[in-house]
């Protein structure tokens, strides 16, 4: 009895484990009277050690996926614009300052929908046979298999209701060729998570409601028009260097004990990793500017020039989504910029 008892324990495991292994998980429960106008968008949170940078630099990349699901449907606020005491708390407005953010947009609490996501790290370590070409065994090798399981909450904070939940997983090719220069520790995990994010918000598509009509157009009218010039900048923010809590030292304090060479490496590969695309040379110079957005390109009615660095957006240290939030501001949006020749000066958007 006891034998068939522990045989059909294990076998319900095991059956539990193959359905849940590499399937996405979702829960829906969304509630059509919702129209949200904008989304916060947490620092991301790895259930393992990873430094601070890496959870808020990972938020912003979420940002980004955020933007190309609702485009400038919405008003975006990302990590190091808000204090988060408690993460897990579904209570936004009482776990964090992001009521603060709220009034200059003329926002209503009930309005705004929360965006979390974190992952675990699954690691399992063999002993594989190692052979040449003839197949005679040259004694074994240990091989580390790596899974990321994601997940995603959009949370409603003002009645503290999850809309939409969404897991899934990961494998990590232990044999899969990457670049010495990769920027990315984990791209199989941004790669996931990203989609993640994007499917996320999806599920809300035709709930979504335009906060305002976009300032300056990035579109074309007319079908001969020519491609439009949009605003793109490389992203370093001040943020990057000073977020970080009581468990993880902020990235500037973490730069500060290394040697030279040390801290432009680490500073660089961090760059490139909120700046997908972005080469070495391009991060390397970016790293020795005063933290900002440098603008790549814009169309020539803002009369921000290539090279220009927004330092600050209505009085606060820049970040990407500030500029997304601007197109839909209905008034003018002061920014502070400094031009090549290191001069600071105030101008409107």
């Amino acid at each position: 009895m006891r034998a068939r008892t522990l045989l059909a324990a294990a076998a319900a495991l095991a059956a539990l484990t193959c359905a849940c292994a590499g399937k996405r998980v979702k829960h829906v429960n969304a509630d059509p009277s919702l129209e949200p106008r904008a989304l916060l968008v947490y620092p991301f949170a790895f259930r393992w050690d990873e430094p601070a940078h890496r959870a808020y630099a990972m938020g912003q990349r979420l940002v980004s996926a955020a933007q190309r699901a609702v485009g400038d449907r919405v008003l975006l606020f990302g990590p190091g614009e808000m204090k988060v005491y408690r993460p897990d708390d579904n209570n936004a407005w009482a776990a964090t300052t992001a009521a603060t953010l709220l009034p200059p947009y003329q926002l209503k609490p009930e309005q705004v929908m929360l965006l979390r996501a974190w992952a675990e790290k699954r690691v399992l370590t063999s002993r594989q046979a190692v052979s040449d070409a003839r197949g005679r065994q040259l004694g074994s090798g240990v091989v580390e298999e790596v899974t990321y399981v994601v997940h995603v909450e959009l949370v409603h904070p003002s009645t503290q209701a999850t809309v939409v939940e969404l897991q899934d997983e990961v494998q990590v090719d232990p044999f899969a060729q990457r670049a010495d220069d990769e920027p990315d520790p984990a791209p199989d995990l941004t790669a996931l998570a990203s989609r993640l994010v994007e499917d996320v918000l999806g599920e809300l598509d035709g709930q979504w409601r335009s906060y305002g009509r976009p300032r300056w157009r990035e579109k074309p009218l007319r079908k001969d028009d020519p491609p439009p010039v949009k605003l793109t900048v490389r992203a370093n923010p001040a943020a990057l260097y000073t977020f970080g809590d009581a468990a993880r030292p902020a990235l500037e304090i973490t730069l500060a004990g290394l040697n030279e060479l040390e801290r432009e490496l680490l500073q660089v590969q961090v760059i490139r990793f909120l700046n997908p695309g972005l080469d070495l040379k391009e991060a390397t110079r970016l790293s020795r500017l005063p933290p900002g957005l440098e603008i790549a390109t814009a169309p020539a009615r803002l009369g921000l020039q290539p090279g220009l660095l927004i330092v600050e957006v209505q009085g606060q240290p820049a970040a990407p989504q500030m500029l997304q939030r601007a197109r839909l501001q209905p008034e003018p949006v002061q920014v502070k910029v400094r031009g090549p020749d290191g001069q600071y000066r105030l101008t409107v958007l």
